[in-house]
């Protein structure tokens, strides 16, 4: 407040100057006994070189705070270096946003480093205009904006842990991070009025007499918590991923960055001279950029770099073009394509035959197209075969067809009639079943299922027709007889994969009408077995002096909804019923027959 560079004038008692003199001091101007004339003076250097004079001039100051005050070592110490340090940053930072369009795949997770990037930037340039401010009230509010970039850094690592792996969704923010959001508003609002309330920063000298002495308010230290929360989240976040990773060593990477975030945070705080006499906006925008750094190239946070190479190695018949369809990448695929074949890449027209195997197909895509390559020579293989297939089953229909026309010609007197009559009901649904599946297997490209189907048709009228005629002149039948007859349905469903066991206990004899319910009821399970992808089926069939039963256990549960009208009703008239069980968290289906062996 006094002295040589005071602004002030300085106020001496009356007759200070005798007082000096009387002392043996010089005045201004009165010489004393023990100091030379004014004359005698004269200047101890000459400054011959000015040029050198004034580019040493412009380093006074930092030269001043490292030399001779010890200050300001590792960190900037006059406008230049400020500036200077500055432009470093910010063009370091700009070049690592460029760049990662080639490195980051996820646009979600790009945006958020552009949002992380952004912030570094605003505020390295916030930073920069306030040293060159005169106002102290422009400059206080930039210096408040520091904290609008700290909030929207914690805020996009909060973003990148919300959309890391995650599929896309409609919401444009997450729902985790609108709590922090609403917060920091709140808290931005308060340190940007901090001059009227000083709840945030408290200035010792006010307002108007500078702002470089302050103390922290609870606004300040409020902040504090909720960057400090969002950056722990993000902690944890990058931790579950580094113990999930194969290299465990990635953990010290999410570590060491907070730990030194903290770390200086507090020195900061606290004042310490290392942490306070250098730049935060510098070190904390060196830390957030080395640290996403180690991010990208230790995995944690997913890149494309090696997209490229995996494209390349790809046994896939493909390539990427651009607009004017040159050849960025490309992977097993030597076929040029024509011009027709260009417009309708174009057009979007999907697939194009390229010859009787080989159909190729494109996608529209960010900056080009690509196109591959589908072998369908297995399917031709397999349309061929179903449509032999197909061809067979109409030979054998047309057989079956002339087979009842000579047997009704041979059959001569009405009870012969009559019999071919009762058997043609037994049948007819299934044979009319079977007469529409060539027209299906002609709308279907995958016939495999009506494949099996048509076999297992054909067995089951085979085998009805000979347990029809046997029934004509014998009353029993053979349970070994009816396990072959069921596992010959079996080895056809096997064409599915369907594995059926079946066993009984022992050689009995069963009414022949029970054996039909009980082939008829089998044929059923397995017909449906076969389109349900089931995987096994075990059949074990008891007979005992009262009762018969087919005890049913499979991989899919077999509903008793699939039994036609007339077998419903031919069970009933037996006396039988169908039972839906779960036994030891199998699914399992019963037939039970009144009546048990005959003697």
């Amino acid at each position: 407040m006094q002295g040589i560079i005071s602004p002030y004038p300085l106020c001496f008692e009356n007759n200070l100057c005798n007082n000096i003199n009387q002392n043996d001091l010089r005045t201004y101007n009165n010489a004393s006994l023990l100091y030379p004339t004014q004359e005698k003076y004269s200047n101890a250097v000459i400054y011959t070189d000015y040029r050198h004079f004034n580019e040493q001039s412009t380093n006074v100051i930092k030269k001043m705070r490292r030399t001779v005050f010890e200050q300001r070592r590792y960190s900037t110490a006059d406008g230049q270096e400020h500036i200077l340090s500055a432009v470093f940053f910010i063009t370091l930072t700009v070049l690592w946003i460029a760049v990662l369009g080639l490195r980051v795949i996820n646009k979600r997770v790009k945006l958020s480093f552009i949002i992380i990037g952004s912030m570094l930037i605003l505020w390295l340039t916030a930073r920069c205009i306030k040293w060159q401010i005169n106002s102290p009230m422009i400059e206080r509010q930039l210096w408040y904006s520091y904290y609008l970039f700290q909030f929207g850094i914690a805020t996009g690592l909060l973003y990148l842990t919300s959309v890391t792996d995650k599929p896309s969704s409609n919401k444009i923010i997450p729902l985790r991070i609108l709590p922090f959001i609403v917060v920091e508003l709140f808290l931005l609002c308060l340190i940007y009025t901090n001059d009227y309330h000083q709840l945030a920063f408290s200035f010792y000298n006010g307002i108007e007499n500078g702002s470089s002495e302050y103390t922290y308010g609870i606004v300040y230290y409020l902040s504090m918590l909720c960057i400090g929360l969002q950056t722990f989240i993000v902690l944890l976040w990058l931790i579950v991923r580094s113990i999930k990773s194969p290299n465990k060593l990635n953990i010290f990477y999410p570590v060491t960055f907070f730990l030194l975030i903290f770390l200086y945070t507090v020195a900061y705080v606290m004042r310490l001279p290392f942490a306070f006499e250098g730049d935060m906006t510098v070190v904390i925008t060196f830390i957030i950029l080395a640290f996403m750094e180690v991010c990208l190239r230790s995995s944690l946070i997913p890149t494309n770099t090696k997209y490229k190479n995996l494209f390349k190695n790809s046994p896939l018949k493909m390539e990427i073009l651009n607009n004017y369809f040159e050849k960025e990448i490309t992977a097993n695929f030597d076929y040029c394509l024509t011009d027709k074949q260009k417009d309708s890449i174009i057009n979007g027209k999907n697939p194009i035959k390229l010859d009787e195997n080989t159909l190729l197909f494109s996608e529209k895509i960010s900056g080009g197209y690509v196109v591959w390559q589908d072998d369908i020579s297995q399917l031709n293989k397999m349309y061929s075969n179903t449509k032999t297939t197909v061809e067979k089953l109409r030979a054998t229909n047309a057989l079956i067809r002339k087979e009842e026309k000579a047997r009704r010609k041979y059959l001569q007197n009405e009870e012969k009639i009559d019999i071919c009559n009762s058997l043609e009901s037994e049948i007819s649904d299934k044979l009319k079943l079977l007469s529409r599946l060539p027209e299906k297997m002609k709308n279907q490209n995958n016939n495999s299922l009506l494949t099996v189907k048509a076999a297992l048709l054909l067995c089951y009228i085979k085998r009805r027709c000979n347990m029809f005629f046997i029934a004509l002149e014998e009353k029993y039948f053979s349970s070994d007889e009816l396990s072959m007859y069921i596992d010959e349905l079996g080895s056809f469903a096997e064409y599915s994969k369907v594995k059926l066991l079946c066993t009984n206990n022992g050689n009995k004899k069963l009414d022949i009408e029970h054996a039909n319910l009980m082939y008829e009821f089998m044929y059923n399970i397995l017909d449906e077995a076969t389109q349900t992808k089931c995987e096994y089926i075990f059949a074990r069939t008891e007979i005992s002096d009262k009762e018969i039963s087919i005890k049913v256990i499979s991989s899919t549960k077999i509903n008793s909804n699939i039994f036609d009208k007339k077998f419903m009703i031919s069970l009933e008239k037996s006396g039988g019923k169908i039972i839906e069980q779960n036994d030891d968290d199998n699914l399992g289906i019963w037939l039970l027959l009144k009546g048990g062996e005959k003697q």
